[in-house]
């Protein structure tokens, strides 16, 4: 059962114009465009800031998470969530929004928040990427069936902001989204192929500019043992459990270490 049989079906979207004569420029002001400040550790994060520093040659007083986990030889990302708006959020067919808040607090970023700048049609966090923090985190807000264009459109602006920065690296685009066939929880990434199936990478997959490097990372969310269309819509198509939640956030340590290998 390919997932097209369960994508929620909408007309086509209309195009989202190319915003390439509105270049972002930073302002301290708007969340939008403001860096990631100090927040407290996680326990995590100390552990995980412990572990780093047996192989740093300075102190680890004298960095923070950011810089400890991201090097100058990271490159920067664009990492972009798939799924759907309200009323379905919160279910197992937009894991991969779950999977990029999860994300978010993982790297202390600011919040999401709309980005006129890049297409209105998502949230950012971290619009500008730096050296201390070089990816910058995208959530779409349209249907999953229809993301292409909203997704493209934050291409675009970033890739732009990429350019007048003069990165030495060049940059990539992450999408994050549920994989059906993949038990809960269990990344899935790939960097090449058809989209299998999947409505929102087969609209992404067509609406970027042609021969940008796209790298592909489901979440799993497993499948009913019916294969029937009707039960495989309804279960993709509920609320998350508790249970379900926690295992999908629960692979964030194991996302940063693929991200950090791209």
């Amino acid at each position: 059962m390919s997932q097209a049989a369960v994508s929620v079906q909408v007309p086509d979207a209309t195009p989202v114009a190319d915003p390439s004569a509105r270049v972002a420029t930073s302002n301290p002001s708007n969340p939008e465009f403001s860096s990631p400040s100090p927040k407290p550790l996680t326990r995590h994060q100390r552990r995980r800031l412990a572990q780093l520093a047996e192989h740093a040659s300075s102190p680890p007083s004298l960095f923070t998470y950011s810089e400890m986990l991201f090097s100058s030889t990271t490159r920067p990302l664009l990492i972009a969530s798939l799924g759907n708006p309200e009323p379905y959020l919160n279910t197992l067919h937009s894991a991969g929004h779950a999977l990029i808040s999860a994300l978010r607090s993982e790297l202390s970023y600011p919040p999401f928040s709309r980005a006129h700048t890049f297409g209105g049609k998502g949230k950012i966090s971290n619009a500008f990427p730096s050296s201390s923090a070089p990816w910058t985190l995208f959530q779409s807000s349209s249907l999953m069936n229809v993301s292409g264009p909203g997704v493209a459109a934050a291409y675009k602006a970033w890739f732009r902001g990429l350019e007048a920065e003069r990165w030495e690296k060049n940059g990539l685009l992450v999408l994050l989204h549920d994989e059906l066939e993949a038990p809960l929880g269990k990344l899935k990434p790939k960097r090449e192929g058809s989209a299998r199936g999947h409505n929102g990478i087969k609209s992404v997959l067509g609406a970027v500019p042609q021969g940008t490097e796209v790298v592909r990372i489901g979440v799993g969310i497993g499948r009913p043992e019916s294969r029937d269309k009707e039960v495989v819509s309804e279960y993709v198509l509920r609320k998350m459990s508790a249970h379900e939640k926690s295992k999908i956030t629960e692979s964030v340590p194991e996302l940063l270490q693929i991200l950090k290998r791209l």
